[in-house]
């Protein structure tokens, strides 16, 4: 079985959006009539994903990677800090098969946004590619974690499982007094449906 990798390597707009919405919320006087002697709460929408972003992604789904670089690069330029841009250069990186980069992008993210749920997806994509499954189990535990509802992540953790009890039947399968029903649990989970190709989400979807 091959472990789900499609759209795991999402764009981290909304969350990300809604991230820096409210760290920049939390420093800036409140324009909406809300004040902290009424004790009322109003709640804002993050930003909308603007244009540059949106057009970066397409480029990525069109493969036109030297493009989209270019893109990153100059926003990064101005913009050293941005979760969004880092992210797509992460994004970039993972397609482009510099799967190093793409961890230590994704990584120095959820170090600086340990709640976002995106940059554990990742790189449990990442290091799952490496053989390293233990490792990309507790990373998609953690998406999980940081957003319960996140039916992705439990998706391609019920995969990641599947893989590794394939694995373990398999092993099972040559060791003396082996069950007659390992050979059967190992044909269901061969027939289990392939994932498709890598692939990109355009956006991301709020619980």
């Amino acid at each position: 079985m091959v472990f789900m990798l499609t759209r795991l390597l999402a764009p981290l707009l909304l969350c990300l959006s809604a991230t820096v919405w409210a760290q920049t919320a939390a420093t800036t006087p409140s324009t909406t009539g809300s004040t902290a002697a009424t004790g009322l709460t109003v709640k804002r929408m993050p930003p909308k994903i603007s244009p540059e972003v949106s057009q970066t992604i397409e480029l990525i789904e069109l493969k036109r990677f030297n493009d989209a670089q270019e893109k990153i690069d100059a926003a990064l330029k101005t913009k050293p800090r941005d979760a969004q841009w880092r992210f797509l250069e992460g994004v970039l990186y993972a397609e482009t098969a510099q799967d190093q980069k793409a961890i230590n992008a994704f990584e120095s993210l959820r170090e600086e946004f340990p709640e976002l749920a995106e940059p554990y997806n990742n790189l449990a994509v990442l290091y799952q590619r490496r053989g390293e499954y233990q490792r990309a189990r507790v990373a998609l535990e953690q998406a999980i974690v940081n957003r319960p509802g996140y039916a992705l992540a439990y998706e391609n953790l019920g995969d990641l499982y599947a893989k590794l009890a394939l694995q373990t039947y398999t092993k099972g399968l040559s060791a003396k007094g082996a069950s007659p029903f390992l050979s059967a649990k190992r044909g269901h989970l061969e027939k289990l449906p392939q994932p498709s190709p890598l692939s990109i989400q355009p956006r991301l979807q709020r619980n």
